[in-house]
């Protein structure tokens, strides 16, 4: 390992008659353009060796990365401070509905990072299609 990862236990479990143990793995912090791909991949298999090392038995197992790493290292993370949303993010933001798994589009910093990704014309098309399906009960559309 280049710059050793922290590896801590934090979960040990038996769930449905079969042990679980859960790691956090600590990394360097990634940066835009780095070669995050090659960087995790390398990361993951040296903690592999490490747990594998510590506990010799044939394992099955699973990596989980953070979505921030992948944004950060996509250049696709930003600073609300940086962020001006326009009239049409500060508009629209309001019309969406509140979600209890995040705050989705319902800011409009996050109403603008789509605009500046999708387009405006893909954001009214689908707030249109939004309001005429709304009054039926459909929602998501």
């Amino acid at each position: 390992m280049k710059e050793a990862a922290k590896i801590n236990l934090i979960i040990d479990k038996n769930l449905k008659n079969k042990n679980y143990q859960i790691f956090i793995i600590r990394t360097q912090k990634f940066k835009e353009n780095k070669k995050y791909i090659q960087e995790i991949a390398a990361t993951i298999i040296d903690a592999y060796n490490l747990c594998k090392k510590r506990d010799n038995k044939s394992i099955s197992w699973f990596a989980v990365i953070s979505e921030k790493v992948i944004a950060v290292s996509q250049g696709r993370s930003f600073l609300i401070k940086d962020i001006k949303p326009r009239l049409m993010a500060r508009i629209l933001y309001r019309f969406v509905r509140k979600n209890p798994f995040g705050i989705g589009l319902r800011s409009p910093w996050t109403m603008e990072l789509a605009i500046r990704e999708a387009g405006i014309s893909k954001i009214i098309y689908a707030s249109v299609l939004s309001a005429i399906t709304r009054p039926f009960g459909i929602k998501g559309l």
